[in-house]
């Protein structure tokens, strides 16, 4: 029997293809990874070049697939204008203040037809209002003890501080990046793996957790997501003509 896939496997899957049919025929790639830690989710061409910004040098002295390493905080750094073909920014947003200012940077800083790849928690799901309204303590509690991560919290081991601003709610950010120029060409919510984990070690698993998603959903009128924790959003910039 063939194992299903993962909807996260899905949705990378499909970028793929989003970017080789948008961007397949520039010649070498400019990628940022903004907030890039250790690792990068998406592939690209052997000859792309890659620049990552973050504002932990442990992360950044871990990382070793980068061209180009920038010590800074993507909010307030300033990116040179149509500098980048794809902005990747994977699961930093719920841990900025003022996210939309980093996604007002992006817009700036890719060129014409280039894209905005995002992946953040759903702010407006059980699991982003429980990590938005607990404290930091806790959530490295639970890394440690429900994801077995025994180093979380440590220098350069997340997790990290985290904001969860509800400007980072699906709808909300697909209006900011309108007002900023940005036009959504692809959108995917699904239950990520930690959330996965986490309810099944607390034995919400079956019957229990329809039982749950029947009575949040019952309760805030449809407006709160319990399987849809995670959120993974492409925003492409219009092409026009360039010099």
């Amino acid at each position: 029997m063939l194992q299903q896939q993962h909807p996260r496997d899905l949705a990378l899957a499909e970028m793929h293809r989003l970017i080789e049919r948008e961007l397949g025929g520039r010649e070498k790639l400019r990628v940022l990874e903004a907030g890039c830690g250790s690792i990068s989710y998406l592939r690209f061409p052997p000859d792309t070049y890659l620049v990552g910004i973050d504002i932990s040098e442990a992360q950044l002295r871990k990382n070793t697939y980068l061209d180009e390493k920038i010590l800074g905080d993507i909010e307030r750094h300033q990116l040179p204008a149509e500098e980048f073909d794809v902005v990747v920014c994977w699961n930093v947003f719920e841990h900025l203040p003022h996210p939309e200012q980093a996604l007002s940077s992006f817009a700036r800083a890719i060129c014409p037809g280039g894209l905005v790849v995002l992946a953040l928690p759903n702010a407006l799901s059980v699991k982003g209002l429980v990590t938005k309204f607990t404290p930091f303590w806790f959530h490295v509690w639970v890394t440690r003890h429900l994801m077995g991560r025994k180093l979380a919290g440590t220098e350069g081991n997340g997790p990290f501080p985290t904001f969860m601003r509800f400007s980072i709610a699906p709808a909300r950010l697909v209006e900011t990046a309108r007002q900023l120029g940005l036009a959504p060409v692809y959108s995917s919510l699904y239950e990520d793996h930690k959330q996965q984990t986490i309810r099944r070690k607390l034995g919400i698993d079956g019957a229990r957790w329809r039982l749950l998603q029947r009575v949040v959903k019952l309760a805030t009128l449809g407006r709160i997501e319990t399987t849809r924790a995670q959120c993974v959003f492409v925003f492409q910039k219009p092409q026009e003509s360039r010099p």
